[in-house]
């Protein structure tokens, strides 16, 4: 079984904006990521997707709906909890704005802290571990097995994608900043 984690294209947000959330316009038209999303498919061998599964978020489900199309697939199927990392009442200030007394905690335990009203990173861990429990982990009882397919494609955002990339390699949450996760970037995990 083959999961392809497909970050959505870049958008036109102002330098230090903090956005999770926040719908914002792509920089470019979507064909552009979807094109550089086909291309590394084909560099790497990848056998198409039967099957994808988006964060509603317009900036990643535009991108899987290209994706479909161009696969000709049904309409990709979404889940909010692809969501990107929920930034609370920090979403849409600039991050200079926000009191340090609000980011400094947060700065330093990003994993455990959340911005007022919005969620640590092991909170967005564990809705994408339900996640993927119930479509690929699940040994017999996960949706991809019940539906008879073997390759999905899920196009969601950095933080999610991050979460699921520790997961599968065994890191600590504490590391997923440190993982290279580029607009429109495919990962592939196998199991």
């Amino acid at each position: 079984m083959d999961i392809y984690l497909v970050r959505h294209p870049e958008t036109i947000a102002p330098k230090g904006l903090c956005y999770g959330r926040l719908d914002l316009p792509l920089k470019e038209p979507v064909e552009v990521t979807r094109d550089l999303v086909l291309q590394q498919l084909m560099d790497q061998g990848y056998a198409t997707p039967e099957i994808i599964l988006a964060s509603p978020l317009p900036r990643a489900k535009t991108l899987a709906d290209s994706l479909a199309s161009h696969f000709h697939l049904d309409p990709p199927l979404t889940d909010e909890r692809l969501m990107e990392l929920d930034f609370g009442s920090w979403e849409g200030r600039m991050w200079n704005d926000i009191p340090k007394e609000e980011t400094e905690p947060w700065m330093a335990d990003f994993v455990n802290q959340n911005a007022p009203g919005g969620e640590s990173f092991h909170e967005l861990s564990l809705r994408i571990d339900q996640l993927a429990q119930e479509w690929w982990l699940s040994e017999n009882a996960n949706i991809l097995s019940k539906i008879g397919k073997q390759r999905l494609m899920v196009v969601s955002h950095s933080a999610p994608i991050r979460a699921i990339l520790c997961k599968r390699k065994g890191l600590s949450l504490e590391k997923a900043f440190r993982l290279k996760v580029d607009f429109g970037s495919v990962h592939r995990i196998s199991y």
